[in-house]
C-alpha cells in the first residue's frame, strides 16, 4: 500500500512539474524568450527595456522637453548603479563641448568652462572613448578638473552612428573591479535602449548632432550666422543686440541647470516673438541677437513685445524668477554696410541702454531714499 502511495505520489510530482513547466516555457516564449531557461543577461535587458519604455512615457505624459527626458533617464541610470554623480557631454567633430545635462551634485560647478578646458586638453580617456565608441574605465590618481573622483565611467551616447556625446558617471569612493564591470553591463543597456529610442521621439538628434543649433537655448549659434552672411549681402534689414539683465543672478543662487532651464524659456519666448523667417542667434553666454527684416513703427513694435516677454516672470520647479532686458539696434545698410558691423553698433547701443537704466535706478533709490 505504501509503494502505490509513493509511486502515485512520484507521478503526480511529475504531471505537475511537466505540466507547469510547459506553461512557463510558453509564457516566456511569447514574451520573446526563445531558449530556456532564459538567459539572465537578456532577462535583466529586457526589464531594463521596459524601464526605459516607462520612464520615457512617463515623461510624455507629463510633456516634459527632450532636455528633461534625457536628464530623467541619465538619473535613473546613475540611482541603479549608485553613481555619486553623473554628466552628459556633448562632442560634436565640428564646434564647442557643453555639458547638456547633469546631476544635482554638479549644479555649483562652472561645467560649461570645464567643457571648453576638457575640449582643448583633450584627455585620454575621453579621447578613447570618441574613438573606440566602447565605454571607458578610468581610475584617476588625481584629476584637477574634479579632485574627489576615484572611479569614472565614460559611456558613449550614439545617435545616428556618431558619437553625440559622454555620459559621465562618478563615484567619489574606490570600486572593485567586479561591481564596476556588472554596473558597466547595466549602464550599456540603458544607454543603448535610450540611444535607439529618443531620437526618433524627439528628434533630439537634430539638436544634438546639428553644428549650428546651440543645445542650450535650441537657437542658431554663431556659426549659422556666419553662414548667413552670403544671403543676408545686399539686402536690407535690422541687428537687434539683447543682453538678459541680472541673469547672471539666476545662475548664483539656484545653478546652471535651473538657469539653462530659465535661458531656454525665455530663448522659446523670443522665438515664437519673431518672425518665422527671422533669425535668432545665441551670441554668447546671455547674449542674443536677432536679424530681422522690421524697421519703423514695425522695429517699435517688435521691441516692446520682446520686453514684454523677457521681463514676464519665468516659473520652474514651483519658483518665479524674473529677468530684465537691454536692448540695442541697428540698421542696414542706412547705419551699417555689413552684419559684423550692425553687430557691433547695436552692442555698443545696448550697453547705452543699460547704463541709462542703471541710471534711472539709481535715481530713482536715492529719491526713495530721501
Amino acid at each position: 500500500m505504501l509503494e502505490v502511495l509513493l509511486w502515485a505520489f512520484s507521478v503526480g510530482f511529475i504531471v505537475f512539474f511537466v505540466s507547469h513547466g510547459l506553461q512557463s516555457y510558453i509564457f516566456l516564449h511569447r514574451l520573446g524568450y526563445t531558449a530556456f531557461p532564459p538567459s539572465f543577461k537578456r532577462v535583466i535587458s529586457r526589464y531594463i527595456w521596459s524601464m526605459t519604455l516607462e520612464a520615457i512615457l512617463e515623461d510624455l505624459k507629463q510633456r516634459r522637453s527632450p532636455k528633461e527626458t534625457l536628464s530623467h533617464l541619465f538619473s535613473l541610470v546613475a540611482e541603479i548603479v549608485k553613481a555619486d554623480g553623473w554628466s552628459f557631454l556633448l562632442t560634436p567633430e565640428e564646434g564647442n563641448w557643453d555639458f547638456y545635462v547633469w546631476s544635482d551634485s554638479y549644479d555649483g560647478v562652472e561645467l560649461h568652462q570645464i567643457a571648453r578646458r576638457i575640449q582643448k586638453v583633450s584627455p585620454e580617456n575621453i579621447k578613447k572613448v570618441i574613438v573606440t565608441k566602447k565605454p571607458v574605465i578610468y581610475r584617476p590618481r588625481l584629476w584637477k578638473l574634479n579632485q574627489r573622483l576615484k572611479v569614472w565611467l565614460g559611456v558613449p551616447v550614439i545617435f545616428e552612428g556618431q558619437v553625440a556625446g559622454i555620459l559621465n558617471l562618478d563615484w567619489f569612493r574606490p570600486k572593485s573591479r567586479l561591481s564596476l564591470r556588472c554596473k558597466l553591463k547595466v549602464v550599456e543597456f540603458i544607454v543603448n535602449d535610450v540611444s535607439r529610442v529618443i531620437p526618433q521621439l524627439f528628434h533630439l538628434h537634430e539638436i544634438l548632432l546639428n553644428v549650428r543649433i546651440d543645445p542650450v537655448t535650441e537657437t542658431y549659434n554663431r556659426t549659422a550666422l556666419e553662414e548667413c552672411r552670403t544671403n543676408l549681402q545686399n539686402t536690407s534689414y535690422t541687428v537687434i543686440f539683447i543682453d538678459l539683465d541680472d541673469f547672471k543672478q539666476v545662475n548664483d543662487s539656484v545653478g546652471h541647470r535651473v538657469g539653462d532651464l530659465v535661458l531656454l524659456t525665455l530663448a522659446k519666448r523670443v522665438q515664437r516673438t519673431i518672425r518665422p523667417d527671422d533669425l535668432l542667434v545665441r551670441y554668447g553666454g546671455d547674449e542674443f541677437v536677432v536679424v530681422t527684416q522690421a524697421k519703423g513703427k514695425g522695429l517699435e513694435t517688435l521691441i516692446n513685445r520682446l520686453q514684454s516677454v523677457v521681463e514676464t516672470p519665468v516659473k520652474i520647479d514651483e519658483k518665479e524668477f524674473r529677468v530684465g532686458i537691454s536692448i540695442g539696434t541697428a540698421l542696414v545698410p542706412e547705419e551699417a554696410s555689413s552684419v559684423e558691423e550692425a553687430i557691433e553698433l547695436a552692442d555698443k547701443r545696448m550697453y547705452e541702454n543699460k547704463r541709462t537704466k542703471n541710471r534711472d535706478r539709481g535715481s530713482k533709490a536715492e529719491s526713495g531714499g530721501e
